[in-house]
């Protein structure tokens, strides 16, 4: 039984979860289009895939790291020791690990609470999207508020 609602659960997510998912992960790939000025993000846009392929979308450019880590280094210089790029990072799941350990570690140094963040598995295994997901709106707001405030002076 849902107590929220009195339903049965079946254990699927329902319409209304995968709709606020899309448009969270929508919203999510926007922001980061911005970030880094670049339109070939929105491919990734489970709302503008041409291909009707709503899932992953989110999984598939955070797997292995490379725009966690780039964005960490937005918000702080020198928060991330190194990032692995390249055509070996593919078949290399090591690598895809300690990039996204990287961004993990960085976010708790820069204040950003531990029970806030998702494990590594749960992106590079797609276990947990969406805490990967909410794990994304620390950095996000800490970025926007920066931004903010650079603008002010």
């Amino acid at each position: 039984m849902d107590e929220r609602n009195g339903a049965e659960s079946t254990g699927q997510p329902s319409s209304m979860d995968v709709t606020d998912l899309l448009v969270r992960e929508h919203g999510l790939v926007l922001w980061l289009r911005e970030v880094f000025l670049d339109e070939k993000l929105l491919a990734y846009s489970p709302l503008c895939r041409k291909d009707g392929d709503y899932t992953r979308t989110l999984t598939l450019l955070l797997h292995d790291g490379v725009i966690l880590c780039q964005l960490m280094l937005v918000l702080r210089e020198k928060s991330i020791p190194r990032i692995n790029t390249g055509v070996p990072i593919l078949r290399m799941q090591f690598r895809r690990r300690e990039n996204i350990q990287f961004f993990l570690d960085a976010c708790t140094e820069n204040g950003i609470p531990a029970f806030s963040l998702f494990f590594v598995s749960d992106l590079e295994e797609e276990k947990d999207p969406l805490k990967v997901m909410y794990a994304m709106l620390p950095p996000q707001n800490r970025l926007l508020r920066f931004l903010v405030i650079s603008q002010d002076k």
